[in-house]
């Protein structure tokens, strides 16, 4: 059975209470957390968040960069991926603590 594809606004602690990402999710989690996929434009709006500078876009290779020490030996690199002829990025897929207001709300 195909899992359905549905979207969501996701969050990181770190958001401000009034911002959240607009993305898309099969309903799979990692550690009780969120793995969200994300369009071109919303991932853009990711690394707008991320004032700190350690998310960046590499234009050249079509990727996104983590990269919080500054060590080519740690960084986290997200690649696109298609679902139904959509591109899509699963930044923090499977590492980063991503949850949804809507979790929150329920107390989940």
């Amino acid at each position: 059975m195909v899992e359905e594809f549905k979207p969501a606004k996701f969050k990181l602690d770190f958001f401000e209470d009034d911002q959240a990402v607009d993305g898309m999710t099969f309903g799979k989690s990692w550690n009780g957390w969120e793995c969200p996929y994300f369009t071109p434009e919303n991932a853009k709006k990711i690394v707008e968040l991320f004032t700190d500078g350690f998310l960046t876009y590499d234009a050249e290779k079509d990727v996104y960069v983590y990269d919080p020490n500054q060590d080519p030996e740690d960084i986290d690199i997200f690649e696109p991926s298609n679902v139904d002829g959509q591109k899509y990025y699963a930044i923090g897929w499977g590492s980063w603590c991503w949850w949804t207001p809507y979790d929150f709300e329920k107390g989940e």
